[in-house]
């Protein structure tokens, strides 16, 4: 070695957290007081793609970065529309259901989507190594993976069906336009073609079954080819196909983490926008339209006595802006230091409430004219189908001159906000699966990504058979309900509780230059925690077993759902015992009170001693910045 030259830094194994090390080995207990962040413009150790680049992640600042959450957002705000009941964020928002939606907004929305992307960005770490500012709540992190892998097994399977369709509206007439196919039975009617007839009488649509609701349930699901949820039937190849088609498509696009997810985002998140438009402004030029737009905007105000509406606008809002997902926290970790994430929290959650209402004008228009070819209430329509975007919104679509083309259009944009989402959704698995073993998976993350698509649409395929649609809302039922509230609920009271709202004010003044206002504080502190507390208590009060149209699940499918939401709720508690175990102490020791040892900043960088190297080397980029100190007694 030559003279003056610093010795070789050794990695630490020890949680996969980076220390200055001048030589041999930092004992267990010297790794405990130790845990530096390197700095500001890239991610611990740089981001995939930035390190070699040496510089930030590209697409990922400013406009970047913005295009980012509001594409995962864009693609989240529904929760998937396949069943008969007004599931919260089965529409947007609605006539008095505007009051609860804002409200719920200000209280919940804003203050927990602003709480995770400041703490992802001064930490930058994903959802279980941002943990180091509690071991003790890192279950939380693994309860996020948990909920999001589950998520993201069935979201993709609703993107097979938007391929499906997409590849179906590449004809000169939908297939679900008419009756007469193989599929169809006797109760198929047109009902365009009987008021075409006689044009006097209002249709029972009650009697009658629609085609596009037909080629839905007996041609895309085959579900008359199940008994329920215990016998799924033959795998629809052509379903198991297009989930490998939405596999691989996912897989290209994060290839190269963010800095290629980060690229295809800026085509799916902004595309969609123009074609919303271009339906808004083809709905509202239609015949009737006014009577989708009257029924959208009037208010009843007798519905904001039910506790019911509040407590949908408040999953409106719980699932529409993504907060305890892990995404917001993932991506926020690839910001520049001194982002302006206060900003960019009031452009997206207020831009997501906006295109929400954009949206309810676009969907109520082609409604309110679907009502006046069909001759019954606006009401009456929106319910005739088991889903929105796959029965009633089709069945429009060949009302329409050009139907193939307008309906190319309208899959086209659910087929890129869902790849938002899902983007999102691998993103975070992988980036923080790779944060806690970044010597081993961080120069192979593209095979980890192949490896976990690969298992993912292996375990998805389930949901290919004819009952795969029974699995699904199982899925969807269960898998981000309760155990997401208290998730986010944990989150919450960790870092204003346990870490210090203090603490963290200061951190997000040393990014931003100011400290949080009152009204944050006081929704981190109280308002946040108790409205979702309240929340969850109605929920479980209110607990309705699941069903699809008139099918009742079973009693073992009922238990087995209990358990996946349970199970992301004991990743907590597992969490706690895994950290006392691990560390030399009691539960106290391990997160103690004012003042503790914490890993989310300690002002700017010092100087590195001669001789010393982190461990992981940083880029050109990184040897300025913000470095993290973790000492106990602090």
């Amino acid at each position: 070695m030559q003279p003056g030259t610093p010795p070789q830094p050794r990695r630490c194994a020890e949680r996969g957290r980076a220390f200055a090390v001048p030589g041999p080995r930092p004992t267990p207990a010297v790794a405990r007081r130790h845990c530096l962040r390197p700095p500001s413009s890239s991610r611990c150790a740089g981001a995939a793609g930035a390190k070699a680049q040496q510089q930030p992640v590209a697409g990922l600042s400013l406009p970047g970065s913005l295009s980012a959450l509001r594409g995962s957002r864009a693609g989240e705000p529904q929760r998937p529309a396949l069943q008969n009941e007004e599931a919260p964020g089965s529409s947007p928002p609605q006539g008095a259901f505007l009051v609860p939606y804002f409200l719920m907004l200000a209280i919940c929305g804003i203050p927990l989507f602003f709480l995770e992307l400041a703490l992802g960005q001064f930490s930058s770490l994903g959802p279980l190594a941002v943990w180091k500012i509690s071991p003790l709540f890192k279950g939380a992190g693994a309860a996020m993976l948990l909920i999001v892998g589950l998520v993201a097994i069935y979201y993709n399977m609703i993107i097979a069906y938007v391929l499906f369709y997409l590849f179906a509206s590449l004809t000169s007439n939908l297939p679900w336009e008419h009756c007469g196919n193989w599929w169809n039975t006797d109760l198929c009617h047109e009902h365009r073609g009987a008021q075409d007839r006689n044009g006097a009488l209002p249709l029972n649509l009650t009697s009658t079954v629609s085609p596009s609701e037909e080629y839905w349930s007996r041609y895309v699901l085959h579900i008359q080819g199940s008994q329920g949820i215990g016998s799924p039937g033959q795998i629809r190849w052509n379903l198991c196909l297009c989930l490998l088609l939405a596999w691989v498509i996912v897989f290209l696009c994060i290839l190269k983490g963010v800095k290629s997810s980060g690229k295809v985002v800026y085509f799916t998140a902004t595309f969609p926008y123009l074609i919303l438009l271009m339906l808004l402004v083809r709905g509202v030029t239609l015949p009737g339209a006014w009577k989708g737009i009257r029924f959208y905007l009037t208010p009843q105000f007798h519905h904001l006595l039910s506790s019911k509406v509040w407590i949908e606008a408040a999953l409106q809002i719980f699932y529409s802006l993504g907060v305890g997902f892990g995404g917001l926290l993932t991506f926020a970790s690839y910001n520049t230091f001194h982002q302006n994430i206060y900003r960019d929290t009031f452009i997206v959650t207020l831009g997501n409430a906006v295109t929400s209402i954009l949206a309810g004008f676009a969907i109520f228009s082609v409604l309110g004219y679907m009502s006046q070819e069909l001759g019954v209430p606006v009401d009456q329509v929106a319910k005739a189908g088991p889903g929105l975007a796959f029965v009633v919104y089709p069945q429009a679509m060949t009302m329409l001159p050009l139907s193939p083309f307008w309906s190319f259009l309208f899959f086209f944009m659910l087929l890129t906000l869902g790849l938002d989402s899902q983007f999102a959704f691998l993103e975070t698995i992988v980036t923080a699966v790779t944060d806690e073993f970044p010597y081993y998976l961080r120069p192979k993350k593209a095979v980890f990504s192949g490896l976990i698509c690969v298992a993912m649409y292996l375990m998805g395929l389930i949901l290919t058979t004819d009952g795969g649609m029974y699995w699904l809302v199982l899925l969807d039922d269960y898998s981000a309900s309760f155990g997401l509230m208290v998730v986010v609920i944990t989150t919450c009271l960790a870092v204003t509780r346990v870490y210090g709202i203090q603490r963290f004010s200061r951190d997000i003044h040393m990014m931003l230059g100011f400290k949080p206002g009152l009204y944050f504080r006081a929704c981190w502190l109280l308002l946040s925690p108790a409205t979702l507390l309240a929340l969850l208590v109605y929920s479980i009060v209110k607990y309705q077993p699941s069903e699809y149209g008139s099918y009742r699940f079973p009693a073992w499918a009922e238990l087995l759902g209990i358990l996946m939401g349970l199970l992301s709720c004991l990743m907590i508690p597992a969490g706690m015992l895994v950290a006392v175990l691990r560390e030399e102490g009691s539960l106290w020791e391990v997160s103690p009170p004012l003042p503790s040892p914490h890993c989310l900043g300690s002002g700017p960088r010092p100087p590195l001693p001669t001789g010393v190297t982190l461990a992981m080397e940083p880029t050109v980029s990184e040897t300025q910045g913000v470095v993290i100190i973790c000492r106990h007694g602090a």
